[in-house]
C-alpha cells in the first residue's frame, strides 16, 4: 500500500476544527473550548480504518487581513499545513453562516491547487438550515452536514478520507500497547527468552517519544524547530503561545521520533484560566506518556521551586530526564552557573543520580548537537535487562558486604533470589522470607549498588521485595 494521505482541517477560529479532529481520531487529543483562538500550532491525528490509516492536521483558526502578530504567525502555520497536505477539509459553522472570513479563506484554498470538501458543522442548529443555501457561493459543490460535537456526520467525513488510506501506522499500536509496557511488573522472564539485540533493533525501529516540558516561555517551541528545521511550532516573546501538547514526526540517524511540545507550567495558584488548566492537564498527560522527557530551563533565570517540581513529577512517572538549560549564549559565567545547577539537582532529586544536564541555545543553535546523545543513552538504559545470574552475583556479594537489618520481631531477613522483572523503568524483584521486613534503607543500598555495578546513571530504578521459594526460575522451569 501507499503512504497515508496527509488531510489538513481548515476554517476561521471556532467552527469546529479540533471537535471534528477528535471525532475522526477518536479520542480527546486536541484541546476543545468555545474561546476563539485556542488552537494555535498544527496537531496531528491518525484515522485507522480496517485497511489502513490517514493522517490529519488540526490547525489554528485563518483570520484574513489581521496584521496581530501572533494571529499572522497562525496564519502561517495553517498555510504551511495546507502546503504538506494532499487535500483539504474546509470547516465552515452552519449556525452562523457564510462570513467574509469564509470567502477569504476559500479564495486562498483555491489558490492552493488542493482537492477541497466543504465540511458544513453545527447543522443541529435551526439556523443552519437557513444557511445552507449560502454555502454554494463558496465553489465547492455540496457540503457534508455534520454536527461534530454529537457525532453526526462523522462517517461521511470518514468517506472523504478513505482515496487517501496508506499503510497502518506503526506508531499505533505502540500507543495501544503503552499501558501494559509502561509501569506494569512482568513475572519472571527465563534469560533464554531475552535477545536484546532482537529487541534493541525492535526499538530503533519505533518512534521514541521525546516530550519537552518547562516553564511558560522557557523556549519549548523554539527548541523543536531547531531540531526540525524548520518553524513547524509557533513561537514568539509572548509567555503561553503554546495551549496544548503537540506532536510530529522527526528522524535523526535512523532514529525515528515523536516530539512532543508541551503548554509551560506554572504553580496550580497562579493558574486561574480555564484554558491554561486545559493546556496544563495535557503538558501532566504528556509526560505520563513519553519514552524521555526534556526539561528545558531559561539559563537566565534561577532554578525555581517549580522546575524543581517539574522534575519531581517527571521521575515520580518513572520517565528518563535530560535538563537543558537554554539561552546559554546570554549566561557570562558560565562554570559557577552549572556547578549550582548539578548541586542543585544532586540535592533536590536525590532519588535519581547524576541527571543528564546539556547546555544550549535553541535560537542559535548551540551546543544542540549534545543533546540527543543523552537522550538516547537514557532510552536504552531504560529498556535494558540484566541476565539473572549477574544479579544474583551482585545480591550475594552486597548481602556480604552488608547484612539487611532483622525483623521487629527478632528474625533475620535472608534475601534468596533477585531478577529483573520489568523494564520502562528498570524493575527488579528480590524473593525474600519476610518481604515487608527490608526496611527503606536496605532497598536504597540496593539500588545504588545496582546503579554502581550495572551503569544506571540519571533513571529511575525499582526495587521490591516478594514473598517465595528460594529460585522462582525453577519453578517455572519445572
Amino acid at each position: 500500500m501507499p503512504q497515508p494521505g496527509t488531510i489538513a482541517i481548515i476554517g476561521r477560529p471556532n467552527v469546529g476544527k479540533s471537535t471534528l479532529f477528535n471525532r475522526l481520531i477518536g479520542a480527546r487529543k486536541a484541546l476543545v473550548h468555545d474561546r476563539a483562538g485556542v488552537t494555535r500550532d498544527r496537531h496531528y491525528g491518525v484515522v485507522n480504518f480496517k485497511n489502513g490509516s490517514v493522517r490529519v492536521v488540526d490547525t489554528a483558526g485563518y483570520e484574513e487581513g489581521t496584521s496581530e502578530v501572533i494571529s499572522k504567525r497562525m496564519n502561517d502555520i495553517s498555510a504551511a499545513a495546507v502546503a504538506e497536505a494532499d487535500a483539504v477539509l474546509f470547516v465552515i459553522d452552519g449556525q452562523v453562516g457564510v462570513t467574509p472570513l469564509d470567502e477569504g479563506l476559500a479564495r486562498m484554498l483555491k489558490k492552493s491547487g488542493k482537492p477541497v470538501t466543504l465540511v458544513m458543522n453545527k447543522v443541529d442548529t435551526k439556523a443552519s438550515n437557513q444557511n445552507l443555501h449560502d454555502v454554494y457561493r463558496l465553489g465547492f459543490g455540496d457540503p457534508v452536514l455534520v454536527a461534530a460535537e454529537h457525532g453526526i456526520g462523522t462517517a461521511d467525513v470518514m468517506d472523504v478520507l478513505k482515496p487517501y488510506i496508506g499503510d497502518l501506522l506503526p506508531e499505533e499500536e505502540e500507543d495501544a500497547n503503552a499501558a501494559t509496557a509502561q509501569g506494569e511488573v512482568e513475572d519472571f522472564v527465563p534469560d533464554e527468552e531475552i535477545d536484546e539485540e532482537e529487541a534493541l533493533k525492535e526499538r530503533r525501529e519505533r518512534p521514541l517519544r521525546l516530550t519537552i516540558v518547562g516553564r511558560p516561555n522557557a523556549g519549548k517551541s523554539t527548541l523543536i524547530n531547531r531540531l526540525l528545521g524548520q518553524n513547524r511550532m509557533m513561537t514568539g516573546p509572548e509567555a503561553g503561545l503554546t495551549r496544548e501538547s503537540l506532536s510530529t514526526e522527526w528522524v535523526f540517524e535512523g532514529q525515528k521520533f515523536e516530539l512532543v511540545d508541551t503548554a509551560g507550567l506554572r504553580r496550580k495558584a497562579r493558574i486561574t484560566d480555564r484554558v491554561e488548566q486545559l493546556g496544563a492537564s495535557s503538558a501532566i498527560k504528556a509526560i505520563e506518556n513519553a519514552d524521555v522527557v526534556v526539561l528545558l530551563l531559561d539559563a537566565t533565570m534561577p532554578f525555581e521551586h517549580q522546575d524543581q517540581t517539574i522534575a519531581a513529577r517527571v521521575i515520580g512517572e518513572g520517565k528518563p530526564l535530560v535538563i537543558a538549560l537554554n539561552k546559554w549564549d546570554m549566561i557570562k559565567d558560565k562554570e559557577k552557573l552549572l556547578d549550582e545547577m548539578r548541586y542543585q539537582l544532586d540535592t533536590g532529586l536525590s532519588q535519581v543520580k547524576n541527571v543528564p544536564m546539556v547546555a544550549l541555545s535553541a535560537l542559535t543553535g548551540m551546543g544542540m548537537h549534545r543533546l540527543l546523545k543523552p537522550v538516547l543513552g537514557l532510552y536504552d538504559q531504560w529498556h535494558k535487562r540484566i541476565p539473572t545470574a549477574h544479579l544474583n552475583r551482585f545480591l550475594q556479594g552486597a548481602v556480604e558486604a552488608h547484612q539487611p537489618p532483622m525483623s521487629s520481631t527478632g528474625k533475620a531477613v535472608k534475601l534468596k533470589y533477585m531478577a529483573q522483572t520489568g523494564v520502562r523503568p528498570p524493575t527488579f524483584t528480590v524473593v525474600c522470607n519476610l518481604p515487608k521486613a527490608v526496611v527503606p534503607s536496605y532497598i536504597r543500598y540496593l539500588t545504588n549498588g545496582l546503579r554502581e555495578a550495572f551503569g544506571y546513571e540519571g533513571i529511575v530504578l525499582r526495587v521490591r521485595t516478594r514473598g517465595g521459594s528460594s529460585n522462582p526460575y525453577d519453578r517455572k522451569k519445572s
